[in-house]
């Protein structure tokens, strides 16, 4: 939502989860991304000093964890940063070239990065969370990366342009007849 300028939407969202499930992991990750669309590093410190992440947390926060390991860099605590990423590197499959792309521009290995991103497939969301991670930064204004953002973007309207043929069609059920059917 934030990264599609939606932010007052996404705020709302945080604050009936903060309602719901208050002390949650997956609040967390919403605060995360609302913190790294407004570009208040020193909050997402603030948030994550004040949370004790485990494994699971590392797990469900993906390339959020970068975004605080960035934000932990930027306020001059290195060391932090750097065993946090290596932390999460452990987690990252051999497999998750987006991710592995981040651990070499968290690293400043921007060429490598690039190398690895010309393959990668991602979805709306990656593509949303690649728009407001600072990793990106160096990158951004690259051919390379943007013939990525380009590509994956055209994919993902390509694939959701044959959904919606398919619920014209009457192949696939949608939205509101999904949730209207769940209802009844």
């Amino acid at each position: 939502l934030a990264s599609s300028g939606r932010l007052d939407e996404l705020i709302k969202v945080e604050v009936k989860v903060s309602e719901l499930w208050p002390n949650s992991s997956f609040l967390n990750l919403i605060r995360t991304h609302r913190l790294a669309e407004q570009k208040d590093y020193q909050g997402l410190i603030t948030l994550y000093d004040t949370w004790k992440m485990n494994d699971a947390d590392l797990n469900l926060l993906d390339q959020y964890v970068f975004i605080y390991a960035y934000s932990l860099k930027k306020a001059g605590r290195a060391q932090e940063s750097l065993t946090l990423v290596k932390r999460f590197e452990t987690q990252i499959g051999s497999d998750n070239k987006y991710l592995q792309a981040q651990v070499h521009l968290f690293s400043s290995r921007n060429n490598e990065a690039l190398r690895l991103l010309d393959s990668v497939r991602i979805g709306w969301y990656n593509l949303s969370v690649s728009t407001i991670n600072p990793l990106f930064d160096p990158v951004r204004n690259d051919t390379q990366f943007e013939k990525f953002i380009s590509q994956n973007t055209e994919r993902m309207a390509d694939e959701r342009a044959r959904i919606r043929q398919h619920e014209s069609n009457g192949f696939l059920p949608t939205p509101q007849d999904y949730f209207a059917g769940l209802t009844e």
